[in-house]
């Protein structure tokens, strides 16, 4: 019986792929490939590849930058309240510098509810391919976490921080026919009325009524709490007089104070507001530790691919150095911030430790 042949490579002059005799089957000699065609495949292959490489700097922008290209599409940024809101009047501005310098749609989409939660939610469900993003605050960026049992995202589970917009200053404003005209005053009107009168908020959780809460336990004061869905509804009713007072935050209620519809007592600042710089600040007036502010930011859902974060800090800090957008933050009550989405995270979490000994400290909670 013949035996089969033996399985040995087999490798031709000049030929730079391995050719195997098979069991049982009759080779033949193979040719070795002409240099000349050797010579034609390799500047070939070099050619294709220099191309290749060439592309990326024919559109100025390397395969990492671009992320395929980002942004192809239309771009969305959820806000968690209601259209015509502080939050979102200022998000246009930055949307409208985003569009005009990236090129493509940058849609305000809102979803208001359960103090941004409903935001939120909608975020982190969403693809994290950068084209879904939000504007958040205080509370879907801290406030939340501590205050609902049953919340369904975690800010640092399922947040890609990107980068900080800005920060604003409450102020303690009464409505103007009310019988008190300097902080003093109301302090002395509170301390004789216990009790009697109360104070509108933005909700059960929101900001206003932490920073109210700051005040009230400085100089021990007591009044009754008012909670409505947003800080326009408790700005409109105070306006209107059926509650006696409320810790506006500067970024909605500016306006108001200009006009002369609330009337400022006193800034929850370390330093006087420039934008109503006769305003003293709590610590001026013996209250030191009544400093509260609004934080807000960019995020998008946990997993964006890292040269898609950095591009957008890059076009985010861009618009927010746009003239235009800092001039109407700044009439808005909003002192502009920028820097890395480290930085902002950063920051986030320095702000989540205060507030969490404040909702202790005063048993603050959802209810």
């Amino acid at each position: 019986m013949t035996k089969p042949a033996r399985y040995t490579p087999w490798k031709a002059a000049g030929w730079s792929h391995n050719r195997v005799e098979r069991p049982g089957r009759a080779t033949r000699a193979a040719r070795p490939v002409p240099d000349q065609y050797r010579r034609e495949t390799t500047m070939k292959r070099r050619t294709f590849m220099a191309g290749l490489a060439a592309l990326p700097a024919a559109t100025g922008r390397s395969w990492a930058a671009s992320g395929a290209s980002f942004p192809s599409r239309p771009i969305r940024i959820l806000v968690g309240y209601q259209a015509g809101g502080t939050l979102d009047r200022q998000v246009r501005f930055v949307a409208e510098a985003l569009q005009a310098s990236m090129g493509v749609p940058v849609i305000v989409e809102n979803r208001p509810g359960a103090s941004g939660n409903i935001g939120a939610s909608a975020l982190v469900q969403a693809p994290a391919d950068g084209y879904t993003l939000m504007l958040a605050e205080n509370a879907t960026l801290f406030l939340n976490q501590h205050l609902f049992k049953n919340l369904n995202y975690q800010p640092y589970r399922d947040f890609q921080f990107i980068g900080a917009m800005g920060m604003s200053s409450f102020a303690l404003v009464v409505n103007p026919a009310f019988p008190t005209r300097t902080l003093e005053e109301f302090i002395a009107h509170c301390r004789a009325h216990p009790g009697q009168l109360n104070y509108a908020s933005a909700g059960v959780t929101s900001a206003q009524r932490i920073a109210m809460e700051l005040f009230l336990h400085a100089y021990g004061l007591d009044m009754v709490h008012v909670a409505y869905n947003g800080g326009r509804p408790a700005r409109l009713d105070l306006m209107r007089g059926a509650v006696q007072a409320m810790m506006a935050e500067l970024s909605g209620g500016l306006d108001n104070i200009r006009s002369g519809q609330i009337r400022p007592l006193a800034v929850a600042a370390r330093e006087r507001v420039p934008s109503i710089p006769d305003v003293p600040t709590f610590a001026e007036k013996g209250a030191k530790d009544v400093v509260y502010v609004s934080l807000t930011g960019f995020v998008g859902p946990a997993g964006m691919p890292a040269e898609i974060v950095h591009q957008l800090n890059a076009e985010l800090n861009k618009a927010l150095s746009d003239r235009k957008v800092e001039g109407k933050l700044r009439e808005d009550g909003v002192e502009r911030l920028q820097g890395s989405p480290e930085a902002f995270l950063q920051r986030v979490r320095a702000e989540d430790q205060r507030n969490l000994a404040i909702l202790r400290a005063y048993n603050i909670h959802s209810e």
